[in-house]
């Protein structure tokens, strides 16, 4: 059965649905790890509970600050030399100062 257009970017075959997967996380691997880390962060903290509004306030404030950073410089960089990147930024260590942006629910339950 065929799926409506524009719900999905792929259809594969349920037989190769994890080398699609697979193909598509390495696609991921090799984009920033700063970029990678604020943009699944925006995905997990603000998937559901989040306006539209506050979603694109929060992903242009991101756009915006990582366009400025050396690892958007060296993909530039990357791509017109015809290489690959290193990107030299460190998500745990050059995050930016508005992040984590979320406000931690404290539990008291324990894992």
């Amino acid at each position: 059965k065929e799926a409506p257009s524009g719900l999905f970017n792929y259809v594969v075959p349920k037989e190769n649905v994890l080398d699609k997967a697979i193909e598509l996380a390495s696609e991921i691997c090799e984009t920033s790890p700063m970029s990678c880390m604020l943009n699944r962060n925006m995905i997990i903290r603000h998937g559901y509970n989040t306006s539209p509004e506050e979603a694109h306030l929060l992903e242009s404030k991101s756009i915006y600050w990582i366009a400025r950073q050396a690892d958007a410089k060296e993909g530039i960089n990357s791509f017109l030399e015809k290489r690959k990147p290193k990107y030299p930024m460190d998500p745990f260590k050059d995050s930016p100062e508005w992040f984590p942006w979320w406000n931690e629910i404290a539990t008291k339950s324990r894992l």
